[in-house]
């Protein structure tokens, strides 16, 4: 057996008063238990304490075969390749001041658990590697607060429930005490494409919200076979825009592999003030960016061959969204979709400056309401569509959308359709709009048009 015991002095500042603690920094092989190692590190949980995991010649695997508590003001550190090999979970439980660095977690294809956070704070998991678990890595089970979290630069590898709406990242805020605040999830890799699952997933509701939530910088890889597969999920369990506020979305690659009949989303978010911005987002074929909150900015962002970004409404009202400077390319099915269903509101939207090539079959941009849903005061404005291919729609209006103002976009190339609205819509303006093409200008079903003026067709003026 190989312990080594050292004592440092830990200096903690707070306002007003300076005290000084002693902690002890243990060093520990294979030889020595994991939980042993703790308890002489922090007294058996009564002191601060640092954990050095070492290897003893090429043994560099520490087992866990019963349950694990770490206690509170814990720092544990893997020298490279060190593994804790898992046949039982690992839990932090309303505890704080923890942080975990360097170390490889391995579930061994077990349904277990990793590392549990339930109701914790201050929290910092960081370039570890988390494989093999048939279950959530870090899970919030069964569901707890999780204040000034951070996960970040670590690997997730074929860690969830296979071929289900699952993720190596999952807190249930919903389930717990009165909410979760400040989590920073940013530069982990996730590889879930083998389970058909996805890779960072949040719940909520509004008496139990996510507040300051920013996953950033991630590289996510995931996979969708039977299922609905999620790359990154804020999801309400009451469909209320209070559940997520103040969150950011930024910056993230993700890519779907998707195999028979699957619904893969690279982003799903219910929320309010948010931002979605500079994702790259490919192969999620039912659907890239989901919004269904308000005051959101989608922004930025760079999708192909991937499904439309939607801003969705149903069974309630959402406002205020920004859809704006994003390149869609080879989308499945439509580009961009505003779409208000069964008792859903949706108004004062703007559609700005996005770069959309037509899919081969599907709309530009489809304003449209389902059942009894409505939509108004939404603005289309200096976009670029693309639209070589016969039959298709560059801007399509369905239902009884109103006061829709469309102005200065360009059509390009129009095989099909530049303008389709159909009838029930009302109060729509039109003008400054430039279309070219061997297809048709505007296909009018019985939209009242309150203004149409100076559009040009074919370099004729005016419409």
């Amino acid at each position: 057996m190989r312990t080594r015991f050292h004592v440092v002095l830990v200096v903690l500042f707070s306002i007003g008063a300076t005290r000084e603690t002693r902690a002890s920094v243990v060093t520990c092989d294979p030889s020595t238990a994991l939980q042993t190692c703790i308890n002489n590190a922090t007294a058996n949980g009564s002191t601060p304490g640092t954990v050095v995991l070492v290897p003893s010649g090429t043994n560099n695997v520490f087992t866990v075969s019963s349950l694990i508590d770490l206690p509170s003001n814990l720092t544990i550190r893997c020298e490279p390749n060190v593994t804790i090999q898992q046949s039982a979970n690992i839990r932090v439980q309303h505890q704080q001041n923890i942080l975990i660095q360097g170390c490889i977690f391995d579930g061994q294809g077990a349904n277990l658990y990793g590392l549990i956070l339930y109701s914790v704070s201050h929290i910092r998991i960081t370039r570890n590697t988390f494989q093999n678990f048939g279950n959530t890595a870090i899970p919030s089970d069964p569901g707890g607060d999780w204040n000034d979290v951070e996960i970040d630069g670590n690997v997730f590898t074929n860690a969830g429930q296979y071929n289900v709406n699952s993720a190596p990242v999952q807190l249930n805020a919903e389930l717990g005490s009165g909410g979760s605040s400040n989590i920073r999830v940013h530069h982990n890799t996730c590889s879930n494409a083998a389970l058909y699952t996805g890779c960072l997933h949040f719940v909520a509701s509004s008496s139990r919200p996510i507040t300051q939530l920013a996953i950033t910088d991630n590289t996510l890889s995931f996979g969708s076979s039977s299922n609905v597969s999620m790359g990154i999920q804020l999801f309400s369990t009451d469909n209320t825009d209070q559940s997520f506020q103040q969150f950011t979305i930024a910056k993230n690659l993700i890519n779907a592999i998707v195999i028979g009949s699957s619904q893969p989303y690279c982003i799903s978010a219910y929320g309010m003030r948010g931002v979605i911005s500079e994702n790259t987002l490919s192969g999620c074929s039912f659907m890239g960016i989901e919004l269904i909150g308000s005051n959101t900015s989608v922004v930025g962002n760079s999708l192909s061959y991937a499904g439309p970004v939607r801003w969705y409404s149903d069974g309630s009202s959402r406002s205020n969204v920004v859809i704006a400077g994003n390149s869609i390319t080879q989308s499945y099915g439509h580009a961009v979709i505003v779409q208000s269903g069964t008792n859903g509101g949706i108004q004062d939207g703007t559609i700005a400056h996005n770069i959309l090539d037509t899919p081969a079959s599907g709309d530009g941009i489809l304003v449209q309401t389902l059942s009894n849903g409505t939509i108004r005061d939404i603005h289309i404005d200096n976009n670029v569509l693309d639209m070589p291919y016969y039959g298709t729609r560059g801007i399509d209006s369905e239902g009884n959308a109103s006061q829709v103002q469309i102005e200065n976009n360009r059509f390009v190339n129009v095989a099909g359709t530049g303008l389709f609205l159909n009838s029930g819509g009302s109060a729509f303006t039109i003008r400054f709009n430039n279309f070219s093409g061997s297809g048709s200008w505007n296909l009018n079903y019985g939209t009242s048009i309150t203004r149409q003026v100076e559009n040009i067709v074919n370099g004729s003026c005016c419409f």
